[in-house]
């Protein structure tokens, strides 16, 4: 959808090289090892590599929400259905 929109505005969108494409992978997969060796050492944090793994799990929940979001009101609405609605307020007042 995004894509669309872009172009109709004059973008153009170009793909990644793929060979690009595997060195950036190879690159977030060693920092997060180094991210959670840093948090484990220098934190004190002893479960920072399941919180990583958790993390991912959550980008990769939220990248699929939002790729048909097309405008401000659905993203608010994703927020609301996502995240708000879910908030007990008696407990995290506001």
């Amino acid at each position: 959808m995004l894509d669309r929109i872009q172009k109709e505005q004059g973008a153009r969108l170009h793909e990644a090289d793929p060979e690009l494409l595997a060195e950036i992978r190879e690159f977030v997969r060693k920092d997060l090892k180094q991210m959670a060796e840093f948090y484990r050492t220098q934190r004190g944090v002893t479960n920072s590599e399941q919180m990583l793994e958790h993390f991912e799990e959550i980008l990769q929940k939220w990248s699929g929400l939002v790729t048909e979001v097309s405008s401000h009101d659905e993203l608010a609405q994703l927020y609301w259905d996502e995240v708000y609605s879910k908030i007990d307020v008696s407990r995290h007042g506001m």
